[in-house]
């Protein structure tokens, strides 16, 4: 009678505790068959799905109540039919995309299965079947949310100028990077690309690091260090682009000045020892913008001598 009550209290202290916190269910092997605990972990947090018995992980209510309630990928701990359950399978990427990597390759090949999937989660389209990864609708809807997933679309379609502008409009900067070689070539995508996200020079053919008007695009989008440091060498020391490092107000990154030797490459973080010319031609740059800076308005920021140090001796 005693170990009845013992076990009435404990089951009761598990459904609570699955309630709260879903790894609980882990800590609680014993109700791993439990449908009403399993059931309340599940909806907490779908993938605590992993932890329940193979029997509830192929009942129907658990495995639908685990990819609705919170997450699609607890579709990877379903049996076998259940990844084959197109109902299942639809409303699991319909809350995350890229449960379509879980289901079975029919349904990977399923037009509506996939478009749902994308819609949700454009990287989605990695594991689409190759067939419809060559769809256009498809691939569009996908970079439409993620300019990125333009890297798993077939070769063609990466040639496509709408799909490249539709990748490059989601901020995608890497969108350069994947496009079919003409287009990487053509002026008006790569000028798109920077002035979206001055970060897509770093993908830019190296020509394009060469021209003025593509740099200084990218540069007046985002005069970071880190956009200065793809810029070809041959322009780093240009009076325009400099200026256009500085930012509006002149009180841009000093620190990309004169950094001529791939400085970007060994991510600045003030440990870079620059040399004895590239210090010369900063402070040149330095004391220049010091000077129109300070014939600015008195209420602008104004240089300190102690700040290009910190930047330029170490």
């Amino acid at each position: 009678m005693e170990t009845r009550r013992a076990y009435k209290r404990l089951r009761l202290e598990a459904l609570e505790d699955v309630t709260v916190d879903w790894m609980y269910l882990d800590r609680y092997p014993r109700f791993a068959d439990d449908k009403e605990i399993v059931l309340e972990a599940v909806k907490s947090y779908g993938r605590s799905l992993q932890f329940a018995s193979d029997a509830l992980r192929s009942d129907r209510e658990i495995v639908l109540a685990a990819v609705v309630a919170t997450h699609g990928s607890a579709l990877e701990f379903a049996c076998d039919a259940f990844r084959a359950d197109r109902d299942i399978v639809l409303a699991a990427v319909a809350h995350h995309g890229s449960a379509l990597e879980f289901a079975w390759d029919a349904l990977r090949a399923d037009r509506d299965i996939v478009l749902a999937a994308v819609a949700q989660d454009g990287s989605a389209l990695e594991f689409a079947c190759d067939e419809l990864r060559a769809d256009r609708d498809i691939v569009l809807a996908a970079v439409a949310k993620d300019g990125d997933a333009l890297q798993y679309a077939s070769d063609a379609l990466r040639a496509d100028r709408e799909i490249i502008m539709a990748a490059i409009q989601r901020n995608a900067p890497g969108a350069l990077k994947y496009a079919a070689d003409e287009l990487q070539r053509d002026f008006d995508i790569v000028a798109a690309a920077v002035e979206k996200d001055g970060f897509a020079l770093w993908f830019a053919r190296d020509e394009w690091k060469k021209d003025l008007s593509i740099v200084l695009r990218a540069l007046r989008q985002n005069p970071d260090g880190y956009v200065f440091g793809a810029i070809d060498d041959s322009l780093r020391n240009h009076p325009h682009v400099v200026a256009a490092a500085m930012g509006r107000d002149g009180t841009g990154n000093l620190c990309c000045f004169g950094a001529a030797r791939k400085r970007l490459e060994r991510k600045w973080y003030g440990h870079w020892r620059p040399s004895s010319s590239e210090v010369m031609m900063a402070d040149k740059w330095i004391r220049f913008f010091e000077m129109k800076h300070l014939e600015g308005p008195s209420n602008k920021r104004q240089w300190k001598p102690c700040f290009c140090s910190r930047i330029f001796v170490q």
